[in-house]
């Protein structure tokens, strides 16, 4: 238990571990009050890696060249109070010991809880690599991977997942080979703010054998995308779904791949169930089915310079392949579009009440799906 002004300084991580055998210990290292650091050394054990709880916003720790790893439940749980820190790895990080909970990297847990941490690599977690389920977390220049799903909840895996009413800014970051989402925004308030990311290799759901999108947002979450790569995801590269928005720019989402189990989808974006969608300067590149699908009554999407390249047939029976595709009464306005070397249809609007307005669209190189 670390209490105020308290710094735990080692000697250096290989030399130095600090590990608790007490299964029934919620924590390894606990923060009681403000002013608290660790520095230079290794976090082990059957508990908890380091534990802040509500205490109140008062309480606060700095940690620096730290390794956290083979510890259960959470390598750092944030439930109050402020850490900073640089220089952290978290990896290894398992279930309780009764295997049967959640493993995150990192997770905050309470409406006051502040982290901000850079060059950090959280690898291994089990669940999500990182949980915001309130506060703020900022994270700079770090790479999280790896991340698998639970038995339980076998639609899990995430690599960073935001609900409501937590928020997360990442920057510079890396989100790969995690499972089901590389990134989850779910609820009112929830929020994802990406600069200059990559989102790669999102894997489906280990038991599920479906999703693996690069990026989902819904029941209204919202997200901010700008200079962001997302590449070799499944089913889609980015869902904004029920009542969800996005804001992206400077976006390039490249070869999304269908479901393992299906062999279906793997659109470039899909907009649907009211969601909201507004797009600059953007390229889709060899995603499946569709480019772009904006789908359902309510759902609203904004483009401006935008290509959308090399669509493919999705692989279980040769079917899409097209551009664009409005449906269902959406709503849409495109400017300055580019849509080539597509199957069936460069830009397709169907059903009642179904509105799109255009403006400087190219649409070229379009086959029949027989063709692939």
């Amino acid at each position: 238990v670390l209490e105020r002004g308290v710094t735990l300084w080692g000697a250096c991580v290989s030399e130095t571990t600090i590990a608790s055998t007490d299964t029934t210990s919620r924590s390894t290292v606990e923060i009681v009050g403000a002013e608290t650091s660790v520095r230079n050394l290794r976090i082990s054990g059957a508990a908890v890696g380091i534990w802040l709880g509500d205490t109140g916003p008062a309480s606060s720790l700095h940690m620096e060249n730290i390794l956290v790893d083979s510890v259960h439940g959470a390598g750092l749980r944030v439930e109050g109070g402020r850490v900073t820190g640089t220089s952290i790895v978290i990896r290894d990080i398992r279930g309780p010991s009764d295997d049967r909970g959640y493993g995150f990297g990192v997770h905050l847990d309470g409406p006051s809880a502040g982290v901000s941490l850079s060059r950090v690599v959280v690898d291994g977690s089990h669940g999500s690599g990182v949980s915001v389920m309130g506060g703020l977390l900022e994270l700079i220049d770090a790479v999280i991977s790896d991340t698998t799903s639970l038995e339980q909840n076998p639609g899990s895996g995430f690599g960073v997942s935001v609900s409501s009413p937590g928020r997360a800014r990442l920057t510079r970051v890396v989100i790969d080979d995690n499972h089901t989402a590389g990134c989850l925004v779910s609820g009112d308030g929830a929020f994802l703010e990406l600069e200059d990311a990559l989102v790669s290799d999102t894997r489906s759901s280990e038991s599920l054998e479906d999703f693996g999108r690069g990026l989902e947002i819904h029941d209204f979450g919202q997200a901010r995308l700008e200079r962001v790569i997302l590449q070799r995801n499944r089913r889609s590269g980015i869902a904004v779904l029920s009542g969800a928005s996005l804001s992206a720019s400077d976006l390039l989402v490249r070869d999304v791949f269908e479901s393992e189990g299906s062999g279906k989808y793997g659109s470039g974006l899909l907009v649907g169930s009211g969601a909201r969608c507004e797009l600059t300067r953007g390229l889709l590149v060899a995603p499946r089915r569709r480019g772009i699908a904006v789908l359902s009554e309510g759902t609203r999407f904004e483009a401006e310079d935008v290509t959308i390249r090399a669509v493919r047939v999705q692989g279980s029976d040769g079917r899409g392949g097209g551009g664009v595709e409005f449906s269902q009464g959406s709503i849409g306005a495109l400017s300055r579009l580019l849509v080539e070397s597509v199957f069936e249809y460069g830009l397709l609007v169907s059903g009642t009440g179904t509105t799109v307005s255009t403006e400087d669209v190219v649409v070229r190189d379009v086959a029949q799906p027989w063709m692939a």
